[in-house]
């Protein structure tokens, strides 16, 4: 399926899931079936950042949900995709990082998808992503627990 670009305000923090997004994602329409989609993937050439999910979207580019791509290979022919969605935790542009670290890992979740207000697909938050933010949160709490870093009006600076 075309990826349709849609724009998010770059306004945000360097630390919010907008900036920390990619759309290097494998997608599937609503209505499509198994074989369709397996056919697709296997005639494709793209490099995906994650390759252990699809995400479906309506025709709108609107996210209807997560597929597990060991159901999709395990599922018939002739199954439609929307029977395989997996409930997952949503985030919008403006998440930030920690709390984007703590979703995935509360909802042990490889992927969150980034979706607007409108509830249009944006882009994914890759494992590879969540596991970087997941280490700079923990060095971050690490070292303002320690005296190595304070916090002063919403902003973190080394101590003298």
């Amino acid at each position: 399926m075309e990826q349709t670009k849609l724009t998010i305000d770059t306004n945000t923090s360097h630390h919010s899931a907008a900036k920390l997004m990619s759309t290097a994602y494998i997608t599937s329409s609503k209505g499509e079936l198994v074989g369709e989609v397996r056919n697709r993937l296997m005639r494709s050439k793209t490099a995906y950042v994650t390759t252990n999910c699809l995400l479906v979207v309506d025709k709108k580019t609107a996210y209807v949900g997560v597929v597990s791509l060991s159901d999709l290979f395990q599922a018939a022919p002739e199954t439609p995709i929307e029977k395989l969605i997996i409930d997952f935790p949503i985030i919008h542009p403006n998440t930030d990082q920690e709390r984007i670290a703590y979703l995935a890992l509360e909802h042990s979740v490889p992927i969150l998808p980034v979706v607007d207000k409108l509830g249009n697909l944006l882009g994914i938050i890759d494992e590879k992503t969540i596991l970087s933010v997941t280490y700079w949160e923990l060095e971050e709490d690490l070292m303002r627990f320690s005296g190595v870093l304070s916090h002063r009006k919403n902003r973190t600076r080394a101590v003298d």
